[in-house]
Formats: C-alpha cells, sequence, structure tokens
C-alpha cells in the first residue's frame, strides 16, 4: 500500500522480525504491520486504509 502513495518526501522503513520475541508477538500479533513514527513514536496499527496511512506519513 505504502508504494501506492504519491508523497512529497522518502520513507525510511525498518522492519522487525517478531517470530522470536514473545513479548512482541504478544503486543502485535494481530495488528502486523505496525507502522511506528521515529520522530514521535507513534503507531498506525493494522487494519488501516489509504487515506490513514497517507495522514499518518505526512504528519
Amino acid at each position: 500500500m505504502i508504494h501506492q502513495c504519491e508523497l512529497e518526501e522518502p520513507v525510511s522503513l525498518h522492519m522487525v522480525d517478531i517470530d522470536e520475541q514473545p513479548d512482541l508477538q504478544e503486543e502485535y500479533g494481530w495488528l502486523i504491520p505496525v507502522l511506528i513514527r521515529q520522530q514521535d513514536d507513534a503507531e498506525l496499527k493494522w487494519p488501516f486504509d489509504q487515506p490513514a496511512l497517507m495522514e499518518f506519513l505526512q504528519a
């Protein structure tokens, strides 16, 4: 979905594999993917639509 967004600035992504991290599996298991904004640690958890994603990325 990110590849379909027309962004003014590039987005840097960092992937975290939660397979071997039980605490993260418990917190995020049904909410993957989860996007976390580096500047303020705000989270966007699944499910989200394209307008919500754009709003999150441009904030």
